[in-house]
């Protein structure tokens, strides 16, 4: 009961709550580099082959549509006023993955080596390899 004059006493009593709130914030702020740090491995890898390659992508989608010689999607992308035609660097590379102990090949975007340098067959690049999943790969960039 408060009287008149006197003041109004407020208990904290949920503390562990606040502090569950700022620890559940600070994971999702920081879930990639924890999955960074727990799931994948990183590898120094040596490119075999440089494409040039052109992605056709449909307006605000990141994922493309089509990627192939430059002159073929040019012709069949090139009126459609829905497409964006980007030239990409694709970079190819043999691996050994932690997943499964075997070797792998993929292919990446990618326009610069480790150095900073234009990217060229024999260039070194760090990338990012799953100890779940034998085929995903990130660039460590």
């Amino acid at each position: 009961m408060n009287t008149e004059g006197q003041p109004v006493v407020v208990r904290r009593r949920f503390r562990w709550q606040y502090a569950l709130i700022i620890i559940a914030a600070a994971i999702l702020f920081f879930w990639e580099p924890i999955d960074d740090w727990l799931n994948f491995e990183t590898q120094t890898v040596e490119v075999k082959s440089v494409q040039t390659l052109c992605t056709a992508f449909d307006e605000d989608s990141p994922v493309p549509r089509e990627v192939g010689p430059c002159d073929e999607i040019r012709t069949e992308y090139g009126s459609n006023a829905t497409a964006e035609i980007r030239e990409q660097t694709f970079v190819s590379f043999d691996y050994t993955s932690p997943a499964d102990g075997n070797v792998h090949g993929t292919k990446i975007v990618r326009e610069k080596d480790d150095a900073g340098q234009p990217i060229q067959v024999g260039s070194r690049i760090t990338v990012r390899l799953s100890s779940k999943q034998a085929d995903f790969v990130k660039p460590d960039q």
